[in-house]
């Protein structure tokens, strides 16, 4: 296998994502569509790691909820993420922590205060305040299932890439998801890795996920056989950039809940960008409020 190596110190990449998620529980399904423009740039590269500058440029929500409504506005809160790496790009770090705290403190949370009067609102504020002020628990929810796996999922610099795991924290509530990722390796003019899905038997802890099941349906006999189902194609070019990449996670226990999070990401050109923009542009209300960081 070529040695999949990134280059293009300083060159921002354009990238649209698209994140579709559904829940059902029981007869409950929740779902949403979340599109970001984004640009994702390479800083610095070193022997032992690499920094990428992360830039969302705007953004739209498909949903009326009001927790949708919230995540959206919190992503402007971290529009710009300076991310450290190990060499191969898996997740060390938020460099500009401090940043987004002083973000949050002089606009931020005044405006959501002014904008959600609803119920809970107030909570919602103090759990992120809390959530900034922990930087451990701020930069493990990079770790999990989101469109930036599409980047930082640690296939640089590997002379071979055949088996990982996928260990992601609190996936169940108190409960980790442990699993492990079989890949397919495709060469031609481009790199195409196409993974597969195991549970990690040795690692995920069936026990506890089967007293979770039991304790929210009030069942102490209620099976939890855990199904998981994950399709994922990558396809970088020769500098070592992702062209298109397709994520789909789906976990499920039968006739009881399912979780499916799927993510697509599209290298755009500028001209793709703008057109895209001037769209939203349309499809939003005059006047709309802009939480926009200037």
């Amino acid at each position: 296998m070529m040695k999949l190596e990134i280059k293009q110190l300083n060159k921002p990449n354009i990238y649209q994502s698209v994140t579709a998620s559904r829940v059902i529980l029981g007869g409950k399904i929740t779902e949403f569509r979340h599109f970001r423009l984004f640009e994702l740039s390479l800083l610095e590269k070193t022997e032992t790691e690499m920094v990428f500058k992360y830039l969302l440029t705007d953004q739209q929500m498909e949903d009326t909820a009001l927790i949708h409504k919230w995540i959206a506005d919190l992503e402007w809160v971290q529009s710009e993420l300076v991310i450290r790496t190990d060499v191969n790009g898996n997740f060390l770090s938020i460099e500009n922590l401090d940043k987004i705290k002083r973000i949050w403190n002089d606009k931020f949370k005044t405006l959501l205060q002014n904008k959600y009067r609803q119920k809970g609102a107030n909570e919602m504020i103090n759990q992120t305040t809390l959530l900034l002020n922990d930087k451990q628990r701020f930069e493990d929810q990079f770790l999990g299932y989101s469109f930036l796996r599409t980047f930082f999922n640690g296939y640089y610099e590997k002379n071979e890439i055949t088996e990982t795991e996928l260990n992601l924290k609190g996936y169940f509530g108190e409960v980790d998801l442990n699993a492990i990722i079989k890949s397919d390796v495709e060469e031609s003019e481009d790199l195409k890795i196409q993974n597969s899905i195991i549970l990690n038997d040795q690692k995920f802890d069936k026990k506890a996920f089967t007293k979770l099941i039991r304790n929210i349906t009030h069942t102490i006999d209620a099976k939890a056989d855990l199904d998981i189902d994950l399709e994922e194609i990558f396809i970088y070019d020769k500098t070592g950039w992702i062209q298109e990449a397709n994520m789909y996670l789906e976990t499920s226990v039968q006739d009881f809940y399912a979780i499916i999070n799927a993510h697509q990401v599209t290298k755009l050109s500028e001209e793709e960008k703008n057109s895209i923009i001037s769209e939203w542009n349309i499809q939003r209300k005059p006047n709309r409020p802009s939480l926009l960081v200037d």
